[in-house]
């Protein structure tokens, strides 16, 4: 009898630490949006039976999370099962946004500086890029450093206390539920639907505009509007794809905004150069030469303004169509 009863015994203390509660884990349209989310594989904090940790997590799936590394860069054998954690948190920093003003900012102060430097033996367009590069590095490089210091959370998830299950079965078999396969349509758009991206979905139940939270091959789930009306009709918690007729996000292009914003910058700098040339005496440049090089030069401007401007300019982009 007591020989019986040892194995599980130890069974329990490996798989559940004493005192502990286990969850049932996330639904595989949740699971999805979090390797969405986890693409980039940021810091996370992780609150589980034993403690709150902050770590990087390789992969995600519905048994739990795999291939842990700690700060130290120490990649931890074990990984936890949904059943253990209690609570996810992003944890957001400035490093991003700070890098890219550090690398503009420093980037055209270099350029400038190296073509000043670069003018007197006609290679101010050499120095001019070389300061760019090496500058827009250095500067990037720093922003990164001085954002890192700028830290917030942004949740991702928090278990169903409601719903325990045995953390032994949790661990040894997955969530019998499988993730849904989708067509490619729907994960397309799936994936152009971030928590923070503001939609339009029109279908069977009339139109919303908001926000999701989840945006899976199951549906688009805790949704928020986005400009709540008292007395209005309320926010369904789930939308799913066999509702929905066509989806909208609202965003811009910054790759179109560059193509037209070179091509109209380079037109510009093509004719101002012809126009340099043919007003100039003693030079050896023909007229067609100059007007390359006032493309070559004035492009780039415009690549870059046009980026911008495109990214800023922001109109609904059609990102579902039911077939």
């Amino acid at each position: 009898m007591f020989l019986a009863i040892v194995p599980v015994m130890l069974a329990g203390l490996l798989h559940s630490p004493a005192g502990s509660e286990s969850w049932a884990g996330p639904s595989p349209n949740t699971v999805f949006q979090f390797q969405k989310d986890n693409q980039s594989h940021p810091w996370l904090r992780i609150t589980t039976d034993s403690g709150r940790v902050e770590r990087k997590v390789l992969r995600l799936d519905d048994a739990g999370l795999h291939g842990i590394s700690t700060r130290e860069g120490v990649r931890l054998p074990e990984s936890i099962a949904w059943s253990r954690i209690g609570r996810i948190d992003e944890v957001l920093t400035g490093a991003g946004p700070w890098s890219k003003v550090g690398t503009v900012t420093l980037g055209l102060l270099g350029a400038g500086l190296g073509n000043a430097l670069g003018a007197p033996s006609d290679r101010g367009g050499t120095f001019a890029v070389m300061g760019l590069m090496v500058f827009g590095g250095a500067g990037g490089y720093a922003g990164s450093r001085f954002g890192s210091r700028f830290r917030s959370e942004r949740n991702w998830y928090i278990a169903d206390t409601t719903r325990h299950v045995e953390t032994v079965a949790q661990i040894e078999s997955p969530s019998l539920e499988a993730t849904p396969v989708a067509n490619r349509a729907v994960l397309r758009a799936c994936d152009r639907i971030g928590r923070n991206e503001r939609f339009r979905a029109h279908g069977a139940f009339g139109s919303f505009e908001g926000y999701a939270d989840i945006a899976g091959p199951q549906g688009l789930e805790s949704l928020h509007a986005h400009r709540p009306r008292a007395g209005g009709p309320a926010v369904p918690q789930r939308i799913t794809w066999d509702q929905i007729d066509r989806v909208e996000v609202r965003g811009g292009s910054a790759m179109r905004g560059a193509l037209v914003g070179g091509a109209t910058f380079a037109a510009v700098g093509a004719v101002l150069g012809m126009a340099a040339i043919a007003l100039s005496e003693g030079t050896d440049v023909s007229v067609g030469g100059g007007a390359a090089l006032g493309a070559l030069y004035v492009a780039p401007v415009g690549i870059g303004l046009g980026g911008l401007s495109g990214l800023a300019i922001r109109r609904w982009v059609r990102v579902y169509q039911r077939p």
